[in-house]
């Protein structure tokens, strides 16, 4: 199976082909939200075909978020499909999952712990708010926070404008 026969979303390639060329040996990377594995296989290849010793992680509750429920054919578990996917393209070796919701997940990180984390999970406003809340903190100095659809949903829009609304961050827009 290749990557780009797995059901998905994903176009963000260059968002994690840079963040590999940055990381160093021991880096950690999360994706928050993985669906059926498509971008979190490709950073697990891509990671592989680097050399470099980094960690990925993906993290997913297995129910999907609220709009993309009905995507998934009735009696169809996602976080068996997750795991069957990342069997096929053979990166299980590369990829570990954790099955819990982000900010469940998040606690099993240290602050600063983390060199790049990717959230592209629910899309409402209370559920991003969560997500910035929880892995923040967990973003060591120096680290990347990224994410997907912004400006698409607008709970989107409204968490990361309120969360990082006074902070001398950028938000930049783009696939």
């Amino acid at each position: 199976m290749t990557i780009e026969e797995i059901y998905g979303w994903f176009t963000f390639a260059a968002i994690y082909d840079a963040a590999i060329e940055r990381a160093g040996d021991g880096a950690v990377f999360v994706e928050v939200g993985c669906w059926h594995g498509r971008s979190l296989a490709y950073l697990g290849s891509k990671v592989k075909e680097s050399g470099k010793a980094i960690d990925v992680i993906g993290v997913d509750h297995g129910r999907g978020s609220e709009e993309h429920q009905g995507n998934m054919p009735e009696g169809r578990n996602i976080i068996a499909t997750l795991i069957s996917n990342l069997q096929k393209t053979e990166l299980l070796d590369r990829v570990s999952v954790i099955v819990a919701d982000s900010v469940r997940a998040s606690r099993l990180f240290a602050d600063g712990s983390v060199d790049f984390c990717f959230i592209d999970a629910s899309h409402d406003e209370a559920s991003v708010t969560a997500d910035l809340r929880a892995w923040w903190p967990k973003v060591k100095q120096g680290g990347e926070l990224a994410g997907h659809d912004y400006p698409a949903y607008p709970g989107v829009v409204k968490a990361v404008e309120s969360f990082f609304g006074r902070s001398p961050l950028s938000v930049l827009v783009g696939d």
